[in-house]
């Protein structure tokens, strides 16, 4: 009865934070959750980790957590990985849903409570527009699959490791530690943007409406050439970062969108490495290290989505095509205007 008055029953309790490694090489997973059976610990959620690289066998990682900070960074910056295929994340919570529910008798939530790019904190790949794309897709691919994916993390900025001495260092975050927003932040800007209700989710595109408004979410997605997939970075350098991914031409779309009529405000926003893309605009300006307050206050003006608005007539319906070059993302939204 005393812990009754102190203990609140909207209180979530779940685990086990478990690697997606885990998940594929042991039954730690399947292990935590007949514990729970046998031991009537009924769960809320099960939460886990999935990064889409396999660090080389050969490493010890152990060994590795017993060193010093800065020897830690060290290796995980010159460390090999094997990355996975594109489809990793969906695949892992395929997985990890077949498993519980052959488990538990009941469904409980299911969060990813850290996820990127790269598990390692100097991985130059995380500054790159690659990033935006790389979130959309694997956000889209979720729905249903997810309760909710954190992306790991929201700046440069955090506790684990000391602050990266470039302005961009392939760190974690969608904020460089000057709060210059990088691509991926604005992926979620343009996610935040979609309605409520899904029309149609197909192959790199999601149609959404909320109300009289329709949203329209497109993508061309690149991952990984094969080389940089088994573990060769030898494309990958400090200035140079998009000879990692597959050559991949402009994606050409056409809207159809017949039965709507009436005025219309259309908004467009636009993507890519020329438009929201802090690092390739960091590029244009000379790469410049030790920015002054002028140049960080540049980028942080120049480096947004492209908007266009148009306000229209619709008549018997709306058909327009768009180029989204690889790498980048459009979102079209229609407005009806009272």
């Amino acid at each position: 009865m005393f812990l009754d008055r102190y203990i609140s029953n909207k209180l979530k309790v779940g685990g086990p934070s478990i690697t997606y490694q885990a998940i594929k090489d042991s039954t730690w997973l399947e292990d935590f959750l007949m514990y729970c059976n046998n031991n009537d610990v009924p769960l809320d959620f099960v939460s886990l980790h999935i990064y889409p690289e396999d660090f080389s066998p050969d490493e010890d990682i152990m060994e590795l957590i017993n060193k010093s900070q800065e020897l830690i960074m060290l290796n995980f910056q010159n460390m090999k990985r094997i990355y996975y295929g594109e489809n990793h994340m969906f695949n892992t919570l395929k997985s990890a849903k077949e498993k519980i529910q052959g488990i538990l008798y009941y469904k409980p939530e299911i969060h990813v409570v850290e996820w990127s790019t790269s598990a390692s904190g100097r991985n130059l790949i995380s500054d790159t527009c690659f990033i935006s794309t790389f979130i959309i897709k694997n956000v889209l691919q979720s729905i249903g699959q997810a309760d909710s994916i954190g992306y790991w993390t929201f700046t440069d900025i955090m506790e684990e490791f000391k602050l990266g001495i470039s302005h961009f260092h392939g760190g974690f975050g969608l904020i460089n530690k000057d709060g210059l927003k990088k691509p991926g932040y604005y992926a979620y800007y343009l996610l935040s943007k979609l309605g409520k209700e899904i029309v149609e989710l197909g192959e790199e595109y999601i149609v959404t409406k909320e109300d009289n408004n329709i949203q329209i979410l497109a993508y061309n997605f690149a991952y990984f050439d094969d080389l940089f997939m088994k573990g060769d970075t030898s494309a990958l350098t400090y200035y140079d970062r998009y000879l990692v991914y597959k050559e991949k031409p402009p994606k050409e779309i056409q809207i159809n969108i017949e039965g709507i009529s009436g005025k219309y405000k259309v908004t467009n926003y636009q993507l890519n490495r020329d438009y929201g893309s802090v690092f390739d605009e960091w590029l244009k300006i000379g790469a410049p290290e030790n920015m002054t307050r002028e140049e960080l206050a540049y980028l942080n003006a120049v480096a947004r989505p492209k908007i266009l608005v148009n306000n229209i007539d619709i008549d018997e319906g709306y058909l327009e095509s768009h180029h989204i070059p690889v790498h980048g993302a459009e979102l079209i939204i229609l407005e009806k205007q009272i």
